[in-house]
């Protein structure tokens, strides 16, 4: 891919993974001597920077639009890398026979944010069939932000308690299951591949990277 990058889309590039590092490391350690995971200063830092501040403008000029894929794909692979390192240092010893709780914990944390956005999208949209907004809603709201969660439980250092080992492999199938009815959901309305359906007026989902931010 580099090679069909010009000189000054890797200078744009490079400027805003700078932009990027800088702000994500300053308001992160500022978070943290607040006595907040880095993780929720890093956060702000993206809502400071994206395009819901200040008219969008500052961010169109750090992040130009023919870098913005450059930067998805630099994005997803460190989610990938991190999420990654999260499962090798998590011990099996954390949730092992703890299957029943796992379970629990899971189903818990899927039923009850599935009920409430199930019941928001009732009030929220009335055209035609609701069936399917109300059951993508539903799992949206299920879905778990798991990156952030994995986060905080490190900034904590709670990964290798009993606690975060809990608490990832509740959220991992918590997750996975949230997922996989999202895509039925979504296939079913006729979201997936680009088509539309006035029972489901919404984009493409099957991938948790187009809704990072729908989950709690």
């Amino acid at each position: 891919m580099w090679e069909f990058l010009t000189t000054s889309q890797v200078s744009s590039l490079l400027l805003s993974l700078a932009v990027v590092l800088v702000v994500a490391q300053v308001l992160g350690a500022l978070a943290r001597r607040l006595g907040q995971p880095g993780v929720v200063g890093e956060l702000v830092g993206g809502v400071l920077l994206g395009p819901s501040m200040f008219g969008g403008a500052h961010s169109a000029f750090l992040f130009p639009d023919d870098i913005r894929p450059l930067l998805g794909s630099l994005a997803n692979v460190g989610i990938a890398l991190f999420m990654f390192l999260t499962g090798l240092e998590l011990e099996g010893r954390l949730v092992r026979g703890r299957g029943r709780v796992v379970a629990s914990v899971s189903i818990g944390s899927l039923l009850v944010p599935f009920a409430l956005g199930a019941l928001l999208a009732l009030g929220l949209y009335d055209d035609g069939d609701r069936l399917a907004f109300t059951l993508f809603l539903g799992v949206a709201m299920a879905a778990t932000a798991f990156p952030f969660l994995a986060r905080v439980l490190a900034d904590r250092g709670l990964t290798d308690t009993s606690f975060g080992g809990l608490s990832i492999a509740s959220a991992a199938v918590c997750d996975a299951l949230a997922w996989s009815v999202l895509c039925v959901v979504a296939i079913a309305g006729g979201a997936c591949g680009g088509n539309s359906s006035p029972s489901f007026p919404t984009r493409s989902c099957c991938s948790p990277s187009s809704a990072r931010s729908s989950g709690d």
